[in-house]
């Protein structure tokens, strides 16, 4: 199972960045795999759920709220089943930076 988005063009005139770049995609691989252990099912699931969600990224990406570990209105998040989607929003691209189980503690040190 493979989560192939690395980056799209979306050309957007409304402002919004134009690509979505996913640093994330080792976090999806290895979510699906310990998943996919007990319930290949579940595991396509839970990343059909998350890549859906990414790609409503590059269309609106204020979609989600800021991460409440950080003071950053461009550091936001997405919930997918219990994983959190971890994106930053830039100039031109919008980044997921991790995909990680909503019990795991970020750490803001």
């Amino acid at each position: 199972m493979r989560f192939r988005r690395k980056k799209r063009k979306s050309g957007s005139a409304n402002g919004s960045p134009s690509s979505l770049v996913c640093a994330g995609i080792s976090d999806v691989e290895a979510i699906a795999s310990y998943i996919a252990s007990d319930s290949p099912t579940y595991a396509r699931s839970v990343v059909r759920r998350i890549v859906t969600l990414t790609r409503t990224l590059d269309r609106f990406p204020l979609a989600g709220p800021k991460v409440p570990e950080f003071d950053d209105e461009n550091l936001r998040e997405l919930i997918a089943y219990s994983y959190r989607i971890i994106y930053r929003i830039e100039a031109a691209e919008v980044v997921v930076a991790a995909v990680i189980h909503g019990k795991r503690d970020i750490g803001t040190d």
